[in-house]
């Protein structure tokens, strides 16, 4: 990328959504859920890049312009 004058930062926030669907044998829906998230906060469930399902990038704010030496 070439220099220009007077360019802006910018911060840009990219939000990754992971999601896998797990089998929980329970007897309820809401014991099925707190034995996944058990599961997976104790690390028994991982989500990887394979469980990718979407990025979302969003501009939150401009900063003020970059230095003459930068």
């Amino acid at each position: 990328l070439t220099k220009k004058d007077n360019i802006m930062k910018f911060d840009v926030t990219i939000t990754e959504t992971l999601q896998r669907v797990v089998t929980i044998e329970a007897d309820t829906p809401e014991e099925a859920k707190e034995i996944a998230e058990d599961r997976w906060s104790e690390g028994y469930i991982v989500l990887e890049s394979d469980d990718f399902v979407e990025a979302d990038f969003s501009c939150d704010r401009r900063t003020s312009p970059l230095d003459s030496e930068g």
